[in-house]
This record gives C-alpha cells, structure tokens and sequence, in this order.
C-alpha cells in the first residue's frame, strides 16, 4: 500500500491511501508540525511489520469516514 501525506494550504493537510487493489481512500488531518501523528504510526507498523495495525486496517479495505 502506498500512503500520501499531502500538505496543503489552511489548517488541514490530507491523508490519502492507495491500496494494492488500486482503490483510494483520504481524510484530511490538522495539521501537526514537521511530522503528522499518523505518519509515526506508519513508521512503527511498517518497520514492525504489523499486520493488524491502523494501516493494515486501511489496506484490508477499511476506509475514512466520508463526511468530514
């Protein structure tokens, strides 16, 4: 899965992810600094190679709410 962390203009940045099947999900974050919150999660999940975090959640095929 391939994840975007997107700054953007105003107080909110997007969140967008691309699973293998080709499907998209994104939500906007607010902004968090240099580094967002989420992006840390994405690190430890992936360097420890757990399956069942957030993102393994999110390349399952669960998505972001559609109203913000």
């Amino acid at each position: 899965m391939q994840v975007y962390f997107k700054k953007c203009e105003g107080k909110m940045d997007w969140l967008e992810c691309l699973r293998p099947d080709g499907s998209i999900t994104r939500c906007p974050m607010p902004k968090q600094g240099i580094l967002p919150h989420d992006l840390v999660h994405y690190v430890v999940e992936s360097t420890l190679e757990l399956r069942h975090g957030f993102y393994g959640l999110i390349a399952a095929g669960v998505g972001f709410p559609t109203s913000y």
